[in-house]
């Protein structure tokens, strides 16, 4: 493996709700675009606001689409929830397959990691799909991880 370039995908946007992008995923498709999931937030440790965001370049990084949310994060008996993470999978042709992490986000200010109980904030798998290169993704549906 040799690197052949540097550069900035995207650099948070300091004094903004997107300051912190943490939790890169990368995929180069089949058809040669390079797609980029993260995790934009105000800051590293708070949920509020927390999102998934999506970029591409479709010339070998040299630049990079404004980053987007590509899906709306669906609630789940009822309790909201925001897409803290995800990534993208070509699956040939024009069609995409995101994986997202959902959390219940009933309590922004709690925190995903309890340190006393060593717990999570309630968590569910989540996917999406995209016919389209990544513009346009399906409603997510819930990936059944019975008996967990």
């Amino acid at each position: 493996m040799r690197i052949e370039d540097q550069g900035v995908v995207f650099a948070g946007a300091p004094g903004s709700d997107c300051q912190s992008a943490t939790f890169p995923f990368a995929c180069i498709t089949p058809s040669g675009r390079w797609l980029c999931a993260f995790r934009g937030a105000r800051d590293k440790r708070s949920n509020a606001g927390q999102r998934t965001l999506l970029t591409w370049s479709d010339d070998a990084g040299r630049t990079w689409r404004d980053p987007f949310s590509p899906v709306a994060a669906p609630e789940f008996g009822g309790l909201p929830g925001s897409l803290r993470c995800g990534g993208v999978l070509g699956l040939g042709g024009d069609r995409l397959l995101a994986t997202l992490a959902w959390v219940d986000d009933s309590h922004p200010d709690l925190p995903y990691f309890n340190e006393k109980t060593e717990g999570l904030l309630d968590t569910r798998i989540v996917h999406a799909r995209s016919e389209d290169r990544g513009a346009t993704w399906s409603a997510p549906w819930v990936m059944d991880t019975a008996p967990f």
